[in-house]
């Protein structure tokens, strides 16, 4: 049972992510197609993600994040509104931007 809870836990989380996505990219008056030129993929990805059915990794996480003009932080579901949840944000953020950096 823990192990379909936990499952079930990370679906929310992917469904609320692909939520808050579609939130900021409507606020900044951007389409779907928008978004998907933005960041160099499919407007059947951007579908995708805002609806939950697909896992986003951190990288194209921040890249979605950096193409809306915000931080990943605001992405993220408001119940990760923990101090320490959001200094690992931070510094995962900074990490990833650092590896984006050297990669160009």
């Amino acid at each position: 049972m823990p192990k379909i809870r936990r499952r079930v836990q990370k679906e929310v989380v992917y469904l609320l992510v692909g939520s808050n996505i579609a939130k900021v990219r409507k606020k900044k008056d951007l389409s779907q197609g928008d978004l998907a030129e933005k960041l160099g993929v499919k407007l059947g990805d951007i579908e995708n993600i805002e609806l939950g059915g697909v896992r986003v990794s951190l990288i194209l996480l921040y890249k979605i994040a950096q193409a809306l003009n915000i931080s990943v932080y605001e992405l993220l579901p408001e119940t990760a509104t923990d101090k320490l949840f959001q200094d690992g944000i931070d510094f995962i953020q900074e990490a990833i931007s650092k590896r984006l950096g050297s990669m160009k």
